[in-house]
């Protein structure tokens, strides 16, 4: 591989572990939070889960706002990506306070959503580890693949029934959660391998 190359590779994992390292921390607490709680009272738990999803898509959405307009050394593409996911996320974020009732019955669709993308992430991620030779990519392989298993089992069959999406909810939350914090000690080694 040539130097150039590699060299570009890893300033672009730096760059994304500086921007996402932070936040996979606070979702994948916040996360393993909803988990515990949907084990324990799992009806009761679907109202603050709603509330949470909120709060946790208006954050990532301003956050996505301030890297947009503010992040260092973004390429115009990356401006307006950051911007764009913004907004849809903070959009996202307020229907979820506004509408919670009709907010809760597309849960399990967003969980869906959000495993393929934290999937399609994970192997992008996985991908540019692969070609500088660091972290433990395949298992960010495996991880990813069955992340998008659970995500289109859950597209297709989503008439459960309440107690039984919930607990999926929960079993796809503690996953989840396993994911950004495995992702996070990924980009912490590569960080430390590039300096």
């Amino acid at each position: 591989m040539p130097e150039k190359k590699k060299t570009t590779e890893v300033k672009s994992l730096k760059k994304l572990a500086a921007q996402n390292a932070p936040l996979l921390l606070l979702e994948a607490a916040l996360f393993t939070f909803a988990a515990i709680l949907i084990f324990m009272r799992p009806i009761q738990t679907l109202a603050l889960l709603t509330l949470m999803f909120g709060i946790v898509l208006l954050v990532f959405g301003l956050y996505q706002l301030l890297f947009g307009f503010f992040g260092k050394e973004n390429a115009p593409h990356e401006k307006t990506l950051s911007l764009v996911f913004g907004v849809i996320n903070i959009v996202l974020g307020l229907i979820f306070f506004l509408q919670p009732v009709s907010s809760m019955v597309a849960l399990v669709y967003l969980f869906a959503i959000l495993f393929l993308v934290k999937a399609i992430r994970t192997i992008v991620i996985a991908v540019d580890m692969m070609r500088s030779k660091s972290g433990h990519y395949a298992i960010d392989i495996v991880v990813a693949l069955i992340m998008a298993t659970i995500a289109v089992l859950a597209l297709l069959f989503p008439a459960f029934g309440a107690l039984t999406a919930m607990y999926f909810i929960g079993v796809t939350l503690a996953l989840y959660a396993a994911a950004d914090i495995y992702l996070y000690m990924e980009l912490v080694q590569v960080k430390k391998v590039t300096k």
